[in-house]
């Protein structure tokens, strides 16, 4: 029997979600096989206090509610993608990397801005 590796995250897109969570109040944050797991704020009792970090740079599920609390406009271009943030009062601009999809660019994007946004408040 084969096993099919799950498509992995990049590094840069792992350091995102993993500061996003620190902001959100996760703790004790690990690296699992490409996904990460830590203690959400609260703790999860049925799972001893571990849970999976969402992926807000690669599942839309996960990176909807950031979407709704950060972002006041968007704007996507073919290569390019910008937001603007009703707290910081500026857009955020990202360009698509190589190989990256524009999904995906607006997806991190978003968790930029999300990420922007909970640093200013500290």
């Amino acid at each position: 029997m084969s096993l099919v590796k799950p498509k992995g995250v990049s590094a840069d897109n792992m350091a995102a979600n993993r500061r996003l969570a620190e902001l959100m109040g996760w703790t004790e944050i690990f690296d699992v096989g490409g996904a990460l797991l830590g203690m959400p704020p609260g703790g999860n009792p049925a799972s001893r206090d571990q849970a999976k970090v969402p992926d807000w740079t690669g599942d839309w599920q996960a990176c909807g509610p950031l979407m709704m609390e950060y972002i006041s406009r968007a704007r996507i271009w073919r290569h390019r993608a910008v937001v603007g943030t009703p707290r910081l009062g500026c857009d955020l601009v990202r360009d698509q990397q190589a190989g990256e999809s524009q999904a995906a660019n607006f997806r991190r994007i978003v968790v930029d801005a999300a990420i922007a946004d909970l640093e200013a408040r500290r």
